[in-house]
């Protein structure tokens, strides 16, 4: 049996033990390389800590992009006016529990992050973030997207408590009281003039610009919905608060709380949550039958039976009306001698609420606006009698969507371009139920509505209105546009 020497065993024992420690050694540097404890009272004691670790009069310089932890109590730090914190380049930011960062007398924001998508996660209500300086804040984003999650006690700063200069800060968890702004009371919040506030835990749920702000009241997101499903407006109310009853011209205002428009909205019902309110899209359908059309319509305006006829199950207006219409619209100088031209809508009803403006939405092609490139250049004529009509008058300012206008569209969107002859737009009319647009004249929730797009002459190719048109959908509307004497089925 081979004699083991006991020395040399624990010669090679100890080395093997060295060698473990030294391959250690790196993970413990690491871990202590991103942790900050704030307790320690000097500024060599700071950096002995790390080598990510620079100090600047009271403020700790973080840099490396690690995750660090905070802990301690900073209030000893450089000569009793506390440590700051600026991280550098963390994006990944840890706060233990009872940890204070507390400074005075400097303008320096307690807590500075200036990394790009940076978290703050609270590791308990013992946390207190602080600057009791007048032009100071407790904690501020230098950049865009810092989060705070977990939980935080108190956040507080004599200019602002949280705010950023750049981007958002959502509070995904919760802060037990932020004070700021030389105001008195919990939850104030200061944004600059680009901060964007979003307390999703039980506080403030949407954007808050330029203001204080309580998360304690949440703010909520509304929409108003235009006929066709097109977003007419959106807009943030606070928690309890009332949504304004619409005034804008051309905006409905009957609104309804489901898109089945069956619950009307009370305007005087405080808002609780995110919400869509739903305006009558004016359900409307073809005439179909000439005698359903003279029975609808105001009878002193002198139509009859055979100023109507019905092509594919649709009732339009004869053309020799339309004609005749459009030569005294020409002899009264409204409109030039060139404008022979059109394309004739079918006869339909829209269902509105009584009195309301409908708003009749068209998908056109812009090739049906033949020599039309400027939107400004569209004629539209409105069939009032036999021997009368109007041309409605183009806008694209939103404030004069009232009676009588029409306005372009593309997307969703106002065009003021120019037309492309391939482009798609949609052509956006609006007419006053029971005004001198609407065949009935009565404010009863149905407005009749024939309409004619104008156009000049084409001659020797045969082509633009003469090329002729076929049925067109309308949202929930149907239309048809038929071309002057040559109707074709384009699509």
């Amino acid at each position: 049996m081979k004699k083991i020497n006991a020395r040399g065993n624990k010669a090679l024992c100890l080395a093997i033990a060295m060698i473990i420690a030294l391959a250690l050694l790196p993970v413990a540097a690491a871990a202590a390389g991103n942790t900050l404890n704030l307790s320690a009272p000097t500024s060599d004691d700071i950096k002995r800590q790390s080598g990510r670790f620079e100090v600047v009069n009271n403020v700790i310089e973080v840099t490396g992009t690690d995750p660090i932890t905070i802990k301690g109590d900073g209030t000893s730090g450089f000569s009793d006016i506390g440590w700051a914190v600026d991280i550098k380049d963390a994006t990944d930011i840890t706060i233990e529990n009872d940890t204070k960062i507390i400074i005075t007398n400097a303008v320096y924001d307690a807590l500075a992050v200036r990394s790009s998508g940076a978290t703050i996660t609270g590791k308990g209500s013992g946390i207190t973030i602080s600057n009791k300086y007048n032009d100071g804040a407790g904690i501020w984003g230098y950049n865009d997207e810092l989060v705070i999650s977990g939980t935080i006690g108190d956040v507080s700063g004599g200019w602002a408590g949280i705010g950023s200069s750049y981007g958002s800060v959502t509070i995904s968890g919760k802060v037990d009281s932020i004070t700021g702004g030389n105001r008195t009371g919990d939850y104030q919040i200061t944004a600059s003039s680009y901060a964007v506030l979003d307390y999703t835990d039980g506080g403030l749920l949407n954007p808050a610009r330029c203001l204080p702000v309580d998360p304690r009241i949440v703010t909520f997101e509304y929409v108003l919905s235009r006929p066709g499903g097109v977003s007419l407006k959106k807009a943030y109310i606070t928690n309890g608060q009332k949504i304004p009853v619409p005034t804008a011209p051309g905006v409905p205002t009957v609104w309804y709380a489901d898109s089945g428009l069956t619950t009307p909205w009370d305007f005087n019902t405080p808002v609780t949550g995110n919400m869509t309110l739903y305006a009558r899209a004016g359900a409307a359908a073809y005439f179909d039958d000439v005698e359903k059309v003279i029975e609808a319509i105001d009878p002193t305006l002198g139509f009859t039976k055979t100023d109507f006829y019905v092509e594919n199950g649709k009732v339009f207006i004869n053309e020799q009306i339309v004609d005749s219409v459009i030569a005294k619209i020409i002899l009264d100088r409204k409109l030039g001698a060139r404008f022979t031209d059109f394309v004739s809508i079918g006869v339909f009803s829209a269902d509105v609420e009584p009195g309301e403006i409908a708003q009749a939405v068209i998908p056109v092609e812009g090739s049906w606006f033949v020599g039309v490139s400027d939107p400004k250049e569209i004629k539209l004529l409105k069939i009032i009698s036999p021997g009368s009509g109007e041309l409605l008058s183009y806008t694209a300012n939103s404030s004069e969507f009232v009676d009588g206008k029409f306005t372009l569209e593309q997307n969703g969107v106002l065009f003021t371009g120019e037309i492309d002859p391939d482009g798609k737009y949609d052509l956006i009319v609006f007419i006053t139920d029971g005004g001198t647009y609407d065949l009935d004249r009565e404010p009863n929730g149905i407005v009749i509505d024939p309409l004619a797009i104008v156009s000049e002459a084409k001659r020797g190719s045969g082509g633009g209105c003469n090329g002729g048109a076929g049925a067109l959908g309308i949202l929930a509307l149907a239309f048809a546009l038929r071309a002057k004497r040559k109707a074709k089925t384009a699509r």
